[in-house]
Order: structure tokens, then C-alpha cells, then sequence
């Protein structure tokens, strides 16, 4: 039921949602189309041989026109002007004729929209700037060097295979399309650890204190400071070595090059898998190296990290989502996150949705957990209680961590660390 209310809820804090969007925006065209469009509105740079070509062969048209700010008519039908230039000899060479030809990209109709815009911006330019037709020809001009803009993304994209090829093109065009490499993503592991470790002191003591006050045992906290520094151990081991594991495969992709040119999406799927084999692997080398579970004695390391499998969703689900906002704070291709006052409520929420989301989803294993020793302290009861707030707070710690603890930087600097209380 909640999963159909989801489907159709249109809000902000809808899960589904937000994770449609994003799969949207890592793997459509238009979404990388549109990017192309914004840098040639904001930062087209016309190279300047052609300028000297457009203005001798274009009547209306100035040196001074590619110079004006690009609010201006005059600058926009100057640019308007080379893309249209750019646009028709590939059109005229026929080798591109599918795209030139098909209807939805509507070339026909933006050459007669020129050609009228074209006899408009002479009579303009005779009559004067106290022409009172200004205002809707200023809004008829940026709307064509819009649709051109469109048009010459969508050409770049369907000429080009790969994104060396687009970049190399779009260069050429007069636009850089090029993605900054991202910050070293090493660097930032402190945060993590220190938010696992602190997340698993409050989670234990808090959920087992919780136990205590709730079954009417009154407070026994004699053996907490044993326990919580062994849960530490042992989350370490799987949370810690998973968030080290994604980390450095983002290190290695990175010095190889290949993170730059491989889909968010991508790479979220391989943190994934990483994190999923990572952490048991690191829990079963704790578990049967440095642990004394009698249930364990015998087994050999495979056995062990087979059984220390149903663990791995936990930090695999922690990663993926580190990494994402992570990429946010590193990438300049994702949208920054917006740290003001006016957000700090949702991306509270929004921890506490995935924290919780977390617990639910590994309940089952939570709640298969019993203690062996007879002669234990704490009963099976308690430990899967404790068990379960304890992985809640890991998981909201780290989201906290995620979303709070990291600035992007300037173009040379990359994100710093900031106090929590600026957020």
C-alpha cells in the first residue's frame, strides 16, 4: 500500500521519486543535451576567424555585436547567427541527413523562423533603438538562439560515439563540455571512520540503556564498555573496510581515468557490489582471526565469510549512498547540495528515511540473531534490540556525515570540512 501511494505522490521527500529523477538525469540524453545548451547560453566562445567571416558575409552584423553582454539582442542574434552558419554546410554535406531530416529536431522551421528574424533585426536596426517592437523582438531573438542551442547540443551528441569525441567537437564548436577531475576521494576517510565509531558507542549504549528502562531491569552499564568497544571492532571490520573499499576503487578509477568517462550509475552499482563482498570479508577475517564465537570454532575462513555474507547489504546500502553525496561534493557535473538553513529540516529527514529504510530492510537478519552462551548477560531479546538500534545509528551517522560534514570547494580546492553547527 505504501509502495502504491508512493507511485503516485508528486512531493519532494518521495523516495521513489528522488530516485527516478536521478536515474534520469545519469542516463538520458536530454539531460546531457541540456547541459551542452547551458554552456553555449552562458559561455559560447565564437573563434574569432569566423567572426571576421560572419561579418562580411552577414548583412547587420558587427565585430562589436560578439563583444556586448549576452542579455543583449544584438549578442544573441550574432551567436544565433554563427550556429545557424555552423549548422548549414553539415547539413548541405548530406552525411548527416537522418538527423537534418527528422521532423522532432525541426530544422526546416528554425531556418524560416531565421529568415524572419533576419528581415525583423534589419528593419530594427534602420528604424533605431526607440523601435517600440524592441521588447518582442528581444524575446523572439533569445527563444530562436534557444532553439539553435538545442539543435546544435542534439547534433554534437548524435555525431559523436564517445565522450572524448563530443568534448574534442564541442571545442572546436566553441564550448567546453569537459569534466573537471574530481578531488581525491581518499582524503575524506577520517569522516567516516570517526562518524562509524562515535555512531556505534551511541547506539549501543543508547539502545541498550533504552532496553533497561523499558523491561524494568533498572541500569546495568558494568559491561557496556567492554561490549560497545567489541561492536566497534566488528563494524569497523565490515562498515570500515566496505567505505575503505569503495574509496579506493574511486582512487584507482580515478588515476586510471576511467571514472571520468563511466556513468554515475555505473559506478554506483559497482560500489555496490564492492561494499556487499568487502565488508563480510573484512567481518570474517575479525571473526575468525582476532573473534571467540564458539559457533565459529572449526570453520574454516570461507565458511566464515560465506555465513558473513547477510551482513553485506548493510554497508553496501551506507556506501552507495556516502558515495552519491560524496560525488556531489567532489564531481562538478552533479548539483551541488544546497546547505542553507532552508534545507537543513529535509536533509535531516532524509538521513533518518534512510537509516530507517536500512534497519527494515535487514530486520530479518536482525531479528534471527541469538545469543549462544547459557551463561550470558544479555539475553537474545536485548541483543537483537540493541543489535537493531545500533545499526540504525550507524546508518543515520554516516548519512549525517555525508550530508553535513563536506563543503564543495572552489575550482582549485577541493571540499573541506566544516563544523556541523554551520550547516
Amino acid at each position: 500500500m505504501i509502495y502504491l501511494y508512493l507511485l503516485t505522490r508528486e512531493a519532494q521527500w518521495n523516495v521513489l521519486l528522488m530516485m527516478r529523477n536521478t536515474i534520469q538525469s545519469w542516463i538520458s540524453i536530454p539531460e546531457l543535451a541540456r547541459k551542452i545548451v547551458a554552456q553555449i547560453q552562458l559561455s559560447l566562445h565564437v573563434p574569432p576567424a569566423t567572426i571576421a567571416e560572419l561579418v562580411g558575409g552577414a548583412t547587420g552584423l558587427s565585430e562589436q555585436d560578439f563583444r556586448k553582454d549576452r542579455n543583449t539582442p544584438d549578442r544573441q542574434w550574432a551567436e544565433t547567427c554563427y550556429m545557424k552558419w555552423w549548422l548549414t554546410p553539415r547539413q548541405e554535406a548530406g552525411e548527416d541527413a537522418t538527423f537534418f531530416a527528422d521532423e522532432s529536431f525541426g530544422f526546416e522551421k528554425l531556418l524560416r523562423d531565421f529568415d524572419e528574424t533576419s528581415l525583423v533585426m534589419r528593419s530594427w536596426r534602420s528604424a533605431g533603438a526607440a523601435d517600440p517592437a524592441i521588447i518582442e523582438l528581444a524575446q523572439g531573438v533569445k527563444e530562436l538562439h534557444k532553439n539553435f542551442s538545442r539543435l546544435v547540443a542534439c547534433y554534437l551528441i548524435y555525431r559523436n560515439a564517445s565522450r572524448e569525441e563530443l568534448c574534442a567537437q564541442a571545442s572546436d564548436f566553441g564550448v567546453d563540455v569537459t569534466v573537471p577531475p574530481p578531488e581525491n576521494p581518499l582524503r575524506y576517510w577520517i569522516v567516516y571512520v570517526i562518524a562509524l565509531i562515535a555512531s556505534v558507542y551511541v547506539g549501543v549504549y543508547a539502545s541498550a540503556l533504552t532496553y533497561d528502562w523499558l523491561s524494568g531491569q533498572g541500569f546495568n552499564i558494568a559491561d557496556y564498555p567492554d561490549r560497545a568497544l567489541t561492536w566497534a571492532m566488528y563494524a569497523s571490520a565490515n562498515y570500515g573496510v566496505a567505505i575503505i573499499a569503495i574509496l579506493l576503487l574511486r582512487f584507482v578509477a580515478r588515476s586510471l581515468g576511467n571514472g571520468l568517462h563511466q556513468s554515475h550509475l555505473i559506478m554506483y552499482c559497482w560500489t555496490f557490489l564492492v561494499a556487499f563482498v568487502a565488508g563480510p570479508f573484512g567481518l570474517a577475517i575479525a571473526v575468525h582471526y582476532f573473534g571467540s564465537v564458539p559457533r565459529f570454532a572449526g570453520w574454516s575462513f570461507v565458511q566464515v565469510f560465506y555465513e558473513m555474507l547477510k551482513w553485506g547489504l548493510a554497508p553496501a546500502l551506507v556506501a552507495v549512498y556516502i558515495s552519491y553525496y560524496l560525488d556531489r561534493q567532489t564531481y562538478r557535473d552533479l548539483p551541488d547540495i544546497d546547505h542553507s538553513r532552508a534545507t537543513f529540516g529535509w536533509r535531516l529527514v532524509n538521513c533518518f528515511g534512510f537509516a530507517a529504510v536500512s534497519v527494515f530492510l535487514l530486520l530479518p537478519t536482525l531479528l534471527s540473531l541469538k545469543v549462544e552462551q547459557p551463561d550470558a548477560s544479555w539475553d537474545s531479546a536485548k541483543l537483537r534490540f540493541v543489535a537493531t538500534g545500533t545499526t540504525f545509528c550507524v546508518a543515520l551517522g554516516l548519512a549525517l556525515a555525508a550530508q553535513f560534514a563536506l563543503r564543495k570547494g572552489t575550482q582549485t580546492a577541493g571540499p573541506v570540512l566544516t563544523p556541523q553547527v554551520n550547516a
